[in-house]
């Protein structure tokens, strides 16, 4: 007999998929997010939260179109569901994040961020997590700083895609190493 879910505010009969928020800035997408984004797609059913998206500066250096057209790259004939939450200081974090994605929409959220998991847990929301992937390798801010070989730190098609897309400070930066 198949094992079902457990009820939830959105899956209140323990239907068989349930819903997940996978949260993160994603600047740029790599491979750590690549392997966990389709792990967790086998499981669940995933809505990627865009997080900053109302930030632009160095360290957030792709727009909100620009993170979700690097995704969709990864993942061409795949169906995919996107949110975005604009910054917010920890304390009003999840207020913000249900102010865009509402609670009835979500069963749970994943996160590897701590301090994520603390508002969340005292939110009542249910949260889980995954062993870090090459973390002192694959760290967003890393990877920003265009060291040589980042092509290898990122899916291929987000590669071509920063090098053939990028506004022109990104890709002269990137382009050069």
């Amino acid at each position: 007999m198949e094992k079902k879910n457990p009820p939830s505010p959105r899956n209140p009969k323990g239907k068989k998929r349930q819903t997940l928020l996978f949260p993160g800035r994603f600047q740029p997408f790599h491979n750590a997010h690549f392997l966990l984004l389709k792990k967790l797609r086998k499981r669940f059913d995933v809505i990627v939260v865009f997080g900053s998206s109302d930030v632009q500066d160095e360290d957030n250096p792709f727009s909100i179109t620009e993170r979700k057209k690097m995704i969709q790259a990864c993942f061409p004939r795949q169906k995919m569901a996107f949110a975005a939450v604009p910054f917010a200081p920890d304390p009003t974090w999840v207020r913000t994040l249900l102010n865009a994605v509402p609670r009835r929409r979500f069963d749970l959220v994943f996160s590897n961020n701590a301090r994520v998991q603390k508002q969340l847990r005292n939110a009542a929301i249910p949260c889980i997590r995954s062993p870090m992937v090459r973390r002192n390798r694959l760290e967003g801010k890393r990877i920003r700083q265009w060291p040589k070989n980042w092509q290898k730190d990122v899916p291929e098609p987000v590669a071509r895609w920063i090098q053939k897309k990028a506004k022109p400070s990104r890709k002269t930066k990137a382009g050069a190493r």
